[in-house]
Protein backbone atom coordinates (compact mmCIF):
# COMPACT_ATOMS: atom_id res chain seq x y z
CA UNK A 1 0.00 0.00 0.00
CA UNK A 2 1.24 3.46 -0.95
CA UNK A 3 2.02 5.83 1.82
CA UNK A 4 0.01 9.07 1.76
CA UNK A 5 3.15 11.03 0.89
CA UNK A 6 3.99 8.76 -2.08
CA UNK A 7 0.38 8.79 -3.29
CA UNK A 8 0.32 12.57 -3.07
CA UNK A 9 3.49 12.82 -5.18
CA UNK A 10 1.95 10.57 -7.86
CA UNK A 11 -1.14 12.82 -7.96
CA UNK A 12 1.03 15.89 -8.35
CA UNK A 13 2.95 14.33 -11.24
CA UNK A 14 -0.29 13.27 -12.94
CA UNK A 15 -1.69 16.80 -12.57
CA UNK A 16 1.48 18.28 -13.99
CA UNK A 17 1.34 15.91 -16.95
CA UNK A 18 -2.33 16.87 -17.56
CA UNK A 19 -1.48 20.59 -17.37
CA UNK A 20 1.35 20.21 -19.87
CA UNK A 21 -0.92 18.26 -22.21
CA UNK A 22 -3.68 20.87 -22.01
CA UNK A 23 -1.17 23.70 -22.48
CA UNK A 24 0.00 22.10 -25.74
CA UNK A 25 -3.60 21.91 -26.93
CA UNK A 26 -4.20 25.57 -26.00
CA UNK A 27 -0.99 26.59 -27.79
CA UNK A 28 -2.16 24.81 -30.94
CA UNK A 29 -5.49 26.64 -30.70
CA UNK A 30 -3.71 30.00 -30.36
CA UNK A 31 -1.51 29.24 -33.36
CA UNK A 32 -4.62 28.47 -35.43
CA UNK A 33 -6.33 31.80 -34.74
CA UNK A 34 -6.37 33.75 -38.02
CA UNK A 35 -5.17 37.34 -38.05
CA UNK A 36 -5.99 39.78 -40.84
CA UNK A 37 -3.01 41.76 -42.14
CA UNK A 38 -3.16 44.60 -44.66
CA UNK A 39 0.23 45.06 -46.35
CA UNK A 40 0.99 48.46 -47.86
CA UNK A 41 3.96 49.09 -50.08
CA UNK A 42 5.16 49.18 -53.67
CA UNK A 43 3.08 47.43 -56.28
CA UNK A 44 3.55 43.68 -56.49
CA UNK A 45 4.22 44.16 -60.20
CA UNK A 46 7.24 46.35 -59.41
CA UNK A 47 10.50 44.48 -59.66
CA UNK A 48 12.47 45.57 -56.61
CA UNK A 49 13.57 44.15 -53.28
CA UNK A 50 10.86 45.78 -51.14
CA UNK A 51 8.11 44.61 -53.46
CA UNK A 52 9.53 41.08 -53.30
CA UNK A 53 9.64 41.29 -49.50
CA UNK A 54 6.01 42.38 -49.47
CA UNK A 55 5.03 39.37 -51.60
CA UNK A 56 7.05 37.02 -49.38
CA UNK A 57 5.37 38.29 -46.19
CA UNK A 58 1.92 37.85 -47.74
CA UNK A 59 2.81 34.34 -48.93
CA UNK A 60 4.16 33.20 -45.54
CA UNK A 61 1.20 34.65 -43.63
CA UNK A 62 -1.27 33.03 -46.03
CA UNK A 63 0.50 29.68 -45.72
CA UNK A 64 0.17 30.01 -41.94
CA UNK A 65 -3.59 30.45 -42.26
CA UNK A 66 -3.87 34.21 -41.91
CA UNK A 67 -5.66 36.68 -44.18
CA UNK A 68 -2.97 38.81 -45.78
CA UNK A 69 -3.87 41.26 -48.54
CA UNK A 70 -2.48 44.20 -50.47
CA UNK A 71 -4.56 47.39 -50.74
CA UNK A 72 -4.54 47.18 -54.51
CA UNK A 73 -6.34 43.85 -54.25
CA UNK A 74 -9.14 45.49 -52.29
CA UNK A 75 -9.62 48.91 -53.90
CA UNK A 76 -12.78 48.91 -56.03
CA UNK A 77 -12.49 51.13 -59.11
CA UNK A 78 -16.29 51.32 -59.31
CA UNK A 79 -16.69 52.55 -55.72
CA UNK A 80 -17.83 56.11 -55.10
CA UNK A 81 -14.96 56.56 -52.64
CA UNK A 82 -11.45 57.39 -53.79
CA UNK A 83 -8.55 54.99 -53.20
CA UNK A 84 -7.44 56.81 -50.03
CA UNK A 85 -10.91 56.60 -48.47
CA UNK A 86 -11.13 52.94 -49.36
CA UNK A 87 -7.71 52.29 -47.83
CA UNK A 88 -8.87 53.97 -44.64
CA UNK A 89 -11.99 51.79 -44.52
CA UNK A 90 -9.98 48.65 -45.23
CA UNK A 91 -7.42 49.59 -42.59
CA UNK A 92 -10.15 49.88 -39.97
CA UNK A 93 -11.32 46.33 -40.70
CA UNK A 94 -7.92 44.59 -40.54
CA UNK A 95 -6.16 43.53 -37.33
CA UNK A 96 -2.74 44.79 -38.42
CA UNK A 97 -1.39 47.16 -41.06
CA UNK A 98 2.17 46.58 -42.23
CA UNK A 99 3.66 49.41 -44.26
CA UNK A 100 6.76 49.06 -46.43
CA UNK A 101 7.13 52.51 -48.01
CA UNK A 102 9.85 53.07 -50.56
CA UNK A 103 9.21 56.61 -51.84
CA UNK A 104 8.84 60.13 -50.49
CA UNK A 105 5.18 60.17 -51.61
CA UNK A 106 4.44 56.98 -49.68
CA UNK A 107 5.92 58.52 -46.52
CA UNK A 108 3.57 61.50 -46.87
CA UNK A 109 0.60 59.13 -47.21
CA UNK A 110 1.72 57.13 -44.17
CA UNK A 111 2.03 60.32 -42.12
CA UNK A 112 -1.60 61.09 -42.97
CA UNK A 113 -2.75 57.63 -41.91
CA UNK A 114 -0.67 57.78 -38.71
CA UNK A 115 -2.64 60.83 -37.63
CA UNK A 116 -5.88 58.80 -37.76
CA UNK A 117 -6.65 57.19 -34.40
CA UNK A 118 -8.60 54.40 -36.08
CA UNK A 119 -5.46 53.16 -37.82
CA UNK A 120 -2.35 54.29 -36.00
CA UNK A 121 -2.68 51.81 -33.13
CA UNK A 122 -2.45 48.91 -35.52
CA UNK A 123 0.27 50.14 -37.86
CA UNK A 124 3.87 49.03 -38.12
CA UNK A 125 5.92 51.08 -40.55
CA UNK A 126 9.25 49.72 -41.72
CA UNK A 127 11.63 52.42 -42.94
CA UNK A 128 14.75 51.56 -44.88
CA UNK A 129 17.45 53.84 -43.48
CA UNK A 130 19.31 53.61 -46.81
CA UNK A 131 16.49 55.41 -48.69
CA UNK A 132 16.22 59.21 -48.71
CA UNK A 133 12.58 59.76 -47.78
CA UNK A 134 13.06 63.50 -47.14
CA UNK A 135 12.20 65.40 -43.97
CA UNK A 136 8.93 63.50 -43.49
CA UNK A 137 11.03 60.43 -42.61
CA UNK A 138 12.28 62.17 -39.44
CA UNK A 139 8.78 63.46 -38.66
CA UNK A 140 7.42 59.93 -38.89
CA UNK A 141 10.15 58.51 -36.64
CA UNK A 142 9.73 61.27 -34.08
CA UNK A 143 5.94 61.09 -34.01
CA UNK A 144 5.96 57.30 -33.59
CA UNK A 145 8.27 57.52 -30.57
CA UNK A 146 6.13 60.24 -28.98
CA UNK A 147 2.99 58.12 -29.19
CA UNK A 148 2.05 55.10 -27.17
CA UNK A 149 0.68 53.46 -30.31
CA UNK A 150 1.81 52.74 -33.82
CA UNK A 151 5.45 52.12 -34.47
CA UNK A 152 8.12 52.96 -36.98
CA UNK A 153 11.04 50.56 -37.21
CA UNK A 154 14.17 51.24 -39.21
CA UNK A 155 16.30 48.68 -40.98
CA UNK A 156 19.29 49.03 -43.29
CA UNK A 157 18.57 47.62 -46.71
CA UNK A 158 18.04 44.10 -47.95
CA UNK A 159 20.56 42.66 -45.50
CA UNK A 160 18.14 43.43 -42.66
CA UNK A 161 14.91 42.19 -44.23
CA UNK A 162 15.00 39.47 -41.58
CA UNK A 163 14.23 42.15 -38.97
CA UNK A 164 11.12 43.14 -40.92
CA UNK A 165 9.93 39.56 -41.35
CA UNK A 166 10.58 38.53 -37.75
CA UNK A 167 8.77 41.61 -36.43
CA UNK A 168 5.73 41.01 -38.64
CA UNK A 169 5.46 37.31 -37.78
CA UNK A 170 5.96 37.94 -34.05
CA UNK A 171 3.34 40.72 -34.07
CA UNK A 172 0.85 38.46 -35.86
CA UNK A 173 1.50 35.75 -33.24
CA UNK A 174 0.95 38.28 -30.44
CA UNK A 175 -2.33 39.46 -32.00
CA UNK A 176 -3.48 35.82 -32.17
CA UNK A 177 -2.65 35.44 -28.46
CA UNK A 178 -4.60 38.61 -27.64
CA UNK A 179 -7.61 37.36 -29.61
CA UNK A 180 -7.39 34.05 -27.74
CA UNK A 181 -7.24 35.76 -24.35
CA UNK A 182 -10.11 38.10 -25.22
CA UNK A 183 -12.28 35.09 -26.11
CA UNK A 184 -11.57 33.65 -22.65
CA UNK A 185 -12.67 36.76 -20.77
Amino acid sequence: MDTPKKSRRTEELNMLQEIRYRAKIEEAIVNDIPVSVLIWGPSASTIDAISSLRIKIRTVLTQRGHLARFSEELVDAESSGDAGSQQLMHGELFDLIVSLPNTYASIIAINNFMSDNRLNKKMIIFLDATIDYGRDFQNLLESSTQRTYGSAITYKGEGEFGIVEATVYETVKRIGEIKFLNERI
